[in-house]
C-alpha cells in the first residue's frame, strides 16, 4: 500500500502562531517537501495514518498538537484530499541533545537525527490495520 515520508528542516511553527507570514512560510515548506515525496501522484482519497516526529534542540518547539494541526492542514490537496481522511495520528517528540535508543527507527529519520539540527519527520501511509485498535 502507498506511503510517503519527508522531512522539513528547522524549528516547527505552531498553527496558532500570531505571525501569519511565518505560519504561511512553514506551510509552504511542508507542501513543497510533501509534493516532492509524492512524485507526481494525485492526492489519496482513502483513509490514512499520519506519524510525525518533532526533533528539536533544547526542546524548543511549539506544542505537539499545534504543529500537527498545521501539518495536517498543509497536506490537504497534496498527500490526501481532506484532513478528515486522517483516521490515526501519532506525534513523537525528542530533544536531539538527549541520548535515546529507538529500535525500528526508519532509516531516513535515523540519518537525519545524527545532524543535530531541528526538523520534523512526517510519514503518511494507507497500510494501517484499521480493524486493530491499539
Amino acid at each position: 500500500m502507498p506511503s510517503v515520508e519527508f522531512n522539513v528542516d528547522g524549528i516547527p511553527v505552531s498553527y496558532q502562531s500570531t505571525n501569519s507570514l511565518l505560519r504561511a512560510g512553514y506551510r509552504a515548506k511542508i507542501q513543497a517537501e510533501a509534493g516532492k515525496a509524492m512524485a507526481g501522484l494525485r492526492p489519496w482519497t482513502v483513509r490514512v495514518g499520519l506519524e510525525m516526529w518533532i526533533l528539536t534542540v533544547a526542546d524548543v518547539a511549539p506544542e505537539n498538537d499545534n504543529v500537527l494541526k498545521l501539518v495536517r492542514d498543509a497536506l490537504q490537496g497534496v498527500v490526501y484530499v481532506n484532513d478528515r481522511q486522517v483516521h490515526r495520528d501519532r506525534v513523537l517528540r525528542h530533544d536531539l541533545q538527549m541520548p535515546v535508543t529507538l529500535p525500528g527507527l526508519p532509516d531516513r529519520l535515523a540519518a537525519l537525527a545524527t545532524r543535530g539540527q531541528p526538523f520534523i519527520y512526517v510519514r503518511v501511509n494507507t497500510d494501517v490495520p484499521w480493524a486493530v485498535i491499539a
